[in-house]
């Protein structure tokens, strides 16, 4: 009956967990589910192909032909980018008084496993976005908050409900001129084929909102897009539903320690004074992500609990498919430094 039991209870949560229409779902997918670590070859840096083939010509001092210049044979030394597969698990186990109580109360344990499921669902999304995370140098840019009126919006942080980072202060919107940055950063990286997308905070989808020239490009709401959580589509950049939650801040978080070098930071350092939420934009072609199944753990008629006692838990991971960054822009939330601002 036990068996049967955690056979109902990983259907349950099965159905829950990794969502189809989350962010990280529009990725290429390892497919390893049971690896602790993952390996993605890259081709060995600065090969650039040659023009012309093998050189041949004529002797100045005759009509000979010259011996063709030999190839040197290079032995190919290719990198490799390696990410772990990480256990993430909810932070307790379930204790069942009795043997029939998934069977019996069917509702109420598929209550907490939608709960359960949830925020996991959230914890496995955080920990993507903070790999996908942009960490070489010219493809991680501040808001610059310029209208096409040359001044600059901006928003304070300190009169935000719903915590992204610990900046307190105002930082420049995302505005018109970051659109056109954002397009010329994606044409610059020259990359062919997959779908340019972009997760947006609450925050910084509001400050699109207010780009007139993103509403009229394409009306938001289109039911199709819906479904694969997209609310819109501009300049060639679908951008996905916006989220963000209480416990783990906003979905992309860089520390502006080093104003010269943004680098991307966990969820652990959040609430950091120069810490601030940004927008990620990814090709998802150049991403990726590993998505393992359930594994349980449980131990039947625990004297202790007078009970059983389960625990579970999935191995996942993601990680940028390319050692130069290539494939991935963020856009930081810039504090403001001064000039012509509008509130």
């Amino acid at each position: 009956m036990a068996e049967v039991r955690l056979t109902v209870f990983q259907g349950m949560l099965e159905k829950k967990l990794f969502p189809d229409n989350a962010f990280y779902a529009f990725s290429k997918n390892a497919g390893q589910p049971n690896a602790q670590t993952i390996e993605i070859p890259q081709e060995e840096d600065g090969e650039e192909p040659i023009l012309g083939g093998v050189n041949s010509g004529y002797y100045t001092t005759a009509n000979n032909l010259a011996a063709a210049t030999a190839l040197s044979p290079v032995i190919r030394v290719n990198d490799k980018l390696s990410y772990s597969n990480t256990i993430i698990r909810p932070p307790h186990p379930f204790v069942f008084e009795t043997l029939q109580e998934v069977e019996l109360t069917y509702s109420k344990a598929s209550d907490v496993a939608q709960q359960q499921a949830q925020n996991m669902n959230t914890a496995i999304a955080n920990y993507f976005a903070t790999r996908w995370a942009q960490d070489t140098a010219s493809y991680v840019v501040g808001t610059t908050g310029v209208n096409k009126k040359g001044l600059i919006e901006v928003r304070d942080t300190t009169a935000t409900t719903g915590a992204k980072g610990g900046y307190a202060g105002m930082v420049n919107r995302f505005a018109y001129q970051d659109l056109l940055n954002l397009l010329l950063l994606i044409k610059k990286q020259n990359l062919s084929g997959g779908t340019w997308r972009a997760l947006p905070t609450p925050e910084l989808w509001q400050d699109m909102l207010m780009i007139t020239d993103i509403v009229d490009y394409e009306k938001t709401g289109n039911q199709t897009m819906l479904q694969s959580g997209v609310v819109g589509s501009w300049g060639g950049v679908l951008f996905m539903n916006p989220r963000q939650n209480d416990r783990w801040e906003a979905s992309v978080l860089y520390d502006l320690t080093n104003p010269v070098a943004p680098v991307p930071v966990t969820y652990a350092g959040a609430l950091n004074a120069n810490c601030v939420s940004a927008l990620m934009v990814w090709n998802d072609q150049y991403v990726e992500r590993n998505e393992g199944g359930i594994k349980f753990f449980s131990r039947k008629d625990d004297p202790i609990y007078m009970g059983d006692i389960v625990q579970w838990g999935v191995r996942c991971g993601a990680s940028k498919r390319r050692l130069d960054g290539r494939g991935v822009i963020c856009i930081y939330e810039k504090p403001n430094e001064g000039g012509a601002v509008i509130a």
